[in-house]
């Protein structure tokens, strides 16, 4: 580490700019990528060729494995539709854009050195995160009760609140995102606490961003919220004895906006039917090739990249291959019963398949599940640690396994939101054995 003193001013950099992706999230895809690019500059800059020196022998040869897949089916899709004149132009941008996929590989790298050298001053990230997510919840608190929010926005949907997001009805997933750094950070602000403050903070916390997804109307978001949240208390000792107080308190406080609101009701009764929906009925319409009616729209295109898949299992049909493959096979669709031409399957793991197919899928899994065993075996042995030494990686954690999450719907796994926040925490959760001499 002594190696890198006298760069502290750019490596203090690189924390900060990690801890500006929350903000970057809200102002687009453009800031994002300008974010990760200067990362990518200024990492380079102080770690050279060192980045690419990962101590884990999984982490060092599959990461970049998965990423030539990606370029190596895209490639090959290109150079088998040379004929097709028509759509020659989009292959080639398919093919320019899995090469700039590789911004990713780079983030990770960085990301992953600075953590595994114990340099990230991760506490950046989770004073902008709380600040931004606090405001968030307030702005649409405001904006559930007067229509419009701090700002004078109005929502554009009826039944669900977009903050000051505007037109986009993002606010509840860009909650799910980056609550949890907000809910663990009462440690970090205050140094002189007792346990009963911190569950008390935490209760009060959790309560706050369950009512605000709750209001927000996003479905998915609040579906995964909900489940992070129990897995936080489940896993975590000092909490587990707690967790039969949180099932009251949280039973009776989204009882009382369930029955208090009825936007929320509407679009809780919705997120149990058509959960219900795709469970029932999942395995009849993936796996039948004739049609199976469903009044699910996710499902349907579940179904859909299950089918692109099958027609290249191994080596998939490279980036974007259902928005190609769809406008081809219009007939398929009509006799399938599918409605439109999506550019992904809204699910990571069918998009992956027929993206990339069995070769990119198997690897993105072996990595996600090594990452996640490594992280379990490293809590365990660190399971007597009080639970404010832990906070630095429980909050990537949970983040990170909904991410990663496989029966939901999502956007794709190759959009420059999704693969940012992915990799990020990926990287973070990869080196958690790393934090606890920084926290």
């Amino acid at each position: 580490m002594h190696t890198y003193k006298e760069k502290s001013f750019l490596i203090k950099t690189l924390s900060i700019l990690i801890a500006f992706y929350p903000v970057s999230f809200i102002l687009g895809n453009l800031i994002i990528n300008l974010n990760t690019l200067l990362i990518i500059i200024i990492g380079i800059s102080v770690f050279k060729l060192d980045i690419f020196k990962i101590d884990t022998k999984i982490l060092r040869y599959l990461i970049p494995f998965f990423f030539f897949a990606v370029i190596f089916s895209t490639v090959l899709n290109y150079l088998n539709n040379l004929n097709n004149i028509t759509e020659i132009n989009l292959y080639k941008d398919n093919v320019i854009k899995s090469f700039l996929y590789l911004r990713y590989f780079l983030l990770f790298l960085i990301v992953n050195k600075l953590t595994s050298l114990n340099l990230l001053e991760i506490k950046y990230l989770f004073y902008i995160s709380g600040a931004l997510c606090f405001f968030l919840g307030l702005d649409l608190i405001v904006q559930n009760i007067h229509g419009k929010n701090l700002f004078g926005l109005v929502s554009p949907h009826d039944r669900k609140l977009s903050g000051f997001f505007g037109d986009e009805i993002i606010a509840g997933g860009y909650l799910q995102n980056f609550s949890f750094f907000a809910i663990l950070c009462f440690p970090l602000i205050f140094k002189n606490y007792n346990k009963k403050q911190f569950f008390l903070y935490l209760i009060i916390s959790i309560m706050f961003f369950l009512g605000c997804i709750m209001i927000s109307g996003n479905r998915v978001p609040l579906f995964l919220f909900v489940g992070s949240v129990i897995v936080l208390f489940l896993i975590e000792k000092e909490l587990r004895k707690k967790f039969a107080i949180f099932i009251l308190i949280f039973t009776l406080f989204a009882g009382s906006i369930y029955a208090s609101d009825s936007k929320v009701k509407n679009n809780v009764n919705n997120l149990f039917f058509w959960s219900n929906e795709i469970l029932t009925n999942s395995y009849k319409v993936l796996s039948s090739n004739i049609n199976y009616e469903s009044r699910s729209f996710h499902l349907r295109n579940f179904k859909y990249g299950i089918h692109v898949w099958q027609q290249n299992k191994w080596l998939g049909s490279g980036l974007r291959s259902l928005r190609q493959n769809c406008k081809n096979e219009l007939r398929f669709m009509q006799k399938a019963g599918f409605i439109l031409c999506n550019n992904h399957p809204h699910n990571y793991y069918i998009e992956i398949l027929a993206d990339t197919g069995l070769v990119g899928f198997i690897s993105v899994m072996v990595l996600f599940l090594f990452s996640l065993i490594n992280f379990f075996i490293f809590y365990l042995k660190n399971s007597n640690l009080k639970i404010e030494k832990k906070i630095a990686y429980l909050a990537p954690f949970l983040i990170f396994c909904a991410q990663i999450f496989p029966i939901k719907s999502s956007g794709s796994f190759f959009s420059t939101s999704n693969a940012t926040l992915i990799f990020l925490v990926f990287a973070l959760v990869s080196n958690a054995n790393f934090y606890k001499k920084k926290i």
